[in-house]
């Protein structure tokens, strides 16, 4: 389901380019870090006079399971292009769409998803470099669509238990 677009006032369309000592620039990232946001959102509120909001710890994990998952699932579309295999396809509206969909308001998967992040991180850069490969038309060898369809099975593994027994905790009423 793509993403609804933004209102023409609302686009930030217009660019200022900063320069940055090495210690100045670390400093700016580790408020950033400690404020939840990125550097780029951090500098815009502070130049304006804003206060950056700060996102909650579990938010923080939630978003980035999600641009994981997401750039997983943008990878496989990428993938079903290039080579025309529909098990991609497949796969990427299932990460990107209901596996999403399964995490979003659930509390309790957070530390899943907290440790399972490194493992879905390196399935989603062999993915890209799979992209990367079959975008510049290099053939996939034998092996690989099935690898790579591996690594994001068993990087979201520990993710479908934890729903499963999230679920399961719901129909007992706990």
């Amino acid at each position: 389901m793509a993403r609804p677009r933004k209102d023409p006032e609302s686009l930030r369309r217009n660019n200022l380019k900063l320069r940055f000592t090495d210690s100045e620039y670390r400093d700016l990232k580790q408020r950033a870090l400690i404020a939840g946001v990125t550097p780029s959102h951090y500098a815009r509120e502070t130049i304006l006079g804003r206060r950056p909001k700060a996102r909650s710890a579990d938010r923080q994990i939630l978003d980035r399971a999600l641009y994981e998952l997401q750039s997983i699932a943008t990878n496989f579309t990428q993938l079903a292009n290039a080579t025309g295999d529909q098990s991609f396809d497949d796969w990427a509206r299932y990460v990107g769409g209901d596996l999403i969909e399964r995490l979003v308001d659930r509390p309790e998967i957070l530390p899943v998803l907290e440790d399972g992040l490194a493992r879905l991180n390196e399935a989603g850069q062999f993915i890209n470099q799979l992209a990367r490969q079959a975008n510049t038309g290099k053939p996939l060898e034998e092996n690989q669509a099935g690898d790579a369809i591996e690594a994001v099975r068993e990087a979201t593994a520990p993710l479908h238990e934890a729903i499963e027994l999230a679920r399961s905790d719901e129909g007992r009423g706990r």
